[in-house]
């Protein structure tokens, strides 16, 4: 019986991969392939940043352990039970030599290194011809291990989580294929390798105003290092993010243990500051200046990792060029606005990230259209966000389109799905009449189905491919809201009934169209809805903002994939809105955006925001637009207690009139 009351957190978890890919190919013993590929399918792992480290071909090892898994005999009758995994003497010596590897290192806890140099121990095994082909020898993986921990031991059950809680290893993102595809920006890529060339002066001060893709830079640098278009002395360098309001997605470490930014900094340079071959990249360089700017000056000037911060022109003149201790260690690195050929091919690059989002497809045509339709909406932007944001609202705008198909065919499609899973519910049980006559139901459904899709679609005018004619549309639709500006107060206020009273909040990055859709639909229904167009601002804007949602029975929050990233900060908008909502009692309704879960969004539910989790909630996209809306409008806003509703003071009346007629612009 094995124990792992001596495992890190990273080591069980091999041990709980090893078990799944022995189920996935239905084997019922765990042996040293098992144990190998468990350690390579752990994406941001030691051993993988081991293998990196002496170039070997992981993909390939993966490849090669996956053939010879599938070429393995399986158990009997193909189903493995818990009671019928066995562990091989092999198995069982690994673990042992781990244990006096663990030792030897004067580890406390057994790590997946420590595993890994177990499984070098084999010889004339399938596992050790892989290793031998790969060059990798004990004495390569023992130097490599001390160069990345730099001194320290494995002490505590999360020590070999590489990446502490606040890192996101764009490298590893980089080569996961997790990035979206950057071109046209060679010549800053150059230039950064130059300064990183140079024994001094190493840091690097990435300048670009908003919107000119400054990350980007950074991004395009991670995809040359994992596609080896680098010097050789550069492939082995590590580009990490600091995110302090990240938490953990391993369980290595629970964020709430760190209260400060400081803490959470220390920690991080604790495990990476020692080594040169890490490049820490801050997004929100300003942020963490601000608020650790002593312990993080000093930290840039005495630790040997590269330092690259993102930051404004203005940004770089108060924060760097004014500093006599930060001017004399970063140099900096102008980004200009991307052109218009290099926006166009970076647009091609990101249409499938796109198009997997929202389940379409984009044509060329609307590629071509981005740049001069968003002139007409977003002069005042710069590219290539400008043109970016309008394709990816314009793809929303035609996904939720789609999804508002009337109910006979949404029928139809559930009971498609239903007599698939039949089908295939008897064909496992060996009832293959049965299977067979589900099957001929199946094809016949589908075939009405798509008839009768294509029926609906082209009444509509509507199809799953986003051309030009759908850009403009959406811009046109824009254009002429703008022309209903300023809106007279009683197409505002639609209602005097309190109970029909909405306030919508969302983060304005993240989910612009989507709330703009929402808004349009419950004023279409006679609901007085205000949603707000632009961030929270110091001032009397800040305190119209809570007067609004006083001023309402129903607040609703639109959370996205990392609309609550930013939520740890006291002050932030976003957090501030949802707290007052639920101080004043109001009637919270989420509506959870594909992608979004509350298991994620975990590590940021601190506070008052730990409600959330707990109201009902709603998912869009997983279910229909319209399907969502009525079950909005007739279970989530029929809350019959919301608190006492306080009118907003009269002098305010105004800006709410200007703020209503600018969100159906969401702008």
């Amino acid at each position: 019986m094995l124990r792992f009351d001596r495992f890190t957190e990273r080591a069980q978890d091999s041990a709980t991969r090893a078990y799944q890919i022995l189920q996935r190919y239905s084997h019922s013993q765990i042996d040293s392939q098992h144990m190998l590929l468990a350690l390579l399918e752990q994406p941001d792992g030691p051993v993988v940043e081991i293998l990196s480290r002496l170039d070997a071909d992981v993909e390939a090892m993966r490849d090669r352990l996956e053939e010879v898994l599938r070429a393995s005999a399986k158990a009997a009758g193909g189903d493995v039970g818990t009671g019928q995994i066995f562990i091989t003497p092999r198995t069982k010596r690994i673990i042992d030599l781990s244990n006096e590897e663990a030792t030897q290192l004067h580890d406390e806890y057994i790590s997946t290194e420590h595993i890994f140099l177990g499984i070098l121990s084999e010889r004339n095994t399938v596992v050790a011809k892989l290793l031998q082909d790969q060059d990798i020898t004990r004495e390569r993986v023992l130097e490599a291990i001390e160069a990345i921990r730099g001194g320290q031991r494995v002490t505590t059950p999360y020590a070999d989580t590489r990446g502490p809680v606040y890192l996101y290893d764009l490298t590893g993102a980089a080569r996961a294929g997790e990035l979206t595809p950057i071109f046209g920006r060679d010549r800053e890529v150059l230039r950064m390798i130059q300064i990183l060339s140079r024994p001094n002066h190493r840091n690097i001060a990435i300048v670009g105003e908003p919107g000119v893709g400054r990350r980007g830079v950074i991004e395009r640098l991670c995809q040359r290092i994992a596609d080896r278009e680098v010097p050789d002395r550069f492939l082995k360098i590590s580009v990490q993010e600091f995110r302090p309001n990240a938490g953990s997605a391993t369980g290595a470490r629970p964020a709430q243990n760190l209260e400060s930014v400081e803490e959470r900094l220390k920690l991080t340079l604790d495990q990476v500051g020692k080594r040169d071959d890490i490049m820490l990249f801050f997004k929100d360089f300003s942020d963490v200046l601000s608020s650790e700017g002593q312990y993080l000056r000093q930290a840039i000037g005495h630790t040997r990792c590269t330092y690259v911060a993102m930051m404004t022109p203005a940004e770089y003149q108060e924060l760097i060029q004014q500093d006599p201790l930060l001017e004399p260690l970063f140099t900096p690195l102008v980004v200009q606005e991307l052109s218009r050929e290099d926006t166009i091919e970076l647009l091609y690059g990101w249409r499938g990230r796109c198009e997997q989002q929202y389940r379409i497809a984009i044509g060329d045509s609307a590629i071509e259209a981005a740049i001069p339709l968003s002139d007409k909406i977003a002069a005042h932007r710069l590219l290539p966000d400008k043109a970016i944001d309008l394709l990816d609202e314009a793809a929303s705008r035609l996904r939720i389109q789609l999804d508002s198909a009337p109910s006979a065919l949404r029928t139809l499609r559930e009971r498609i799905q239903k007599l698939r899973d039949d089908e295939e519910a008897a064909g496992i049980a060996q009832d293959y009449e049965r299977a067979a006559a589900h099957k001929v139901e199946r094809l016949r459904l589908e075939e009405q189905f798509e008839h009768e899709n294509l029926t609906w679609l082209q009444a509509k005018d509507l199809n799953d491919v986003l051309e030009a004619t759908d850009v403009e549309a959406y811009v046109q639709e824009v254009i002429e809201l703008e022309r209903l500006q300023p809106v007279a107060p009683s197409r505002i206020r639609l209602t005097v009934d309190t109970s029909r009273t909405v306030f919508i909040s969302y983060r304005r990055s993240l989910s612009r169209y989507l709330a703009r859709a929402v808004f349009m639909h419950l004023r279409e229904h006679g609901y007085d809805v205000f949603m707000d167009v632009e961030s929270i601002d110091s001032g009397q804007f800040d305190q119209v903002i809570l007067n609004q949602i006083a001023a309402r029975a129903h607040f609703i929050i639109i959370l996205s994939h990392d609309s609550l990233a930013k939520c740890d900060d006291p002050n932030d908008w976003l957090r501030r809105e949802i707290e007052h909502a639920i101080l004043l009692n109001r009637n919270v309704v989420p509506l959870l955006e594909e992608g979004f879960t509350f298991e994620e969004a975990e590590p940021h539910l601190t506070g008052q925001l730990q409600q959330l989790a707990r109201y009902n909630s709603l998912r869009l996209f997983h279910d229909y637009f319209e399907d969502a809306m009525d079950k909005l409008r007739n279970r989530f806003l029929k809350r019959p207690d919301y608190g006492d509703i306080v009118p907003a003071p009269a002098d305010e009346q105004a800006i709410v009139d200007q703020k209503i007629a600018r969100a159906v612009d969401d702008e």
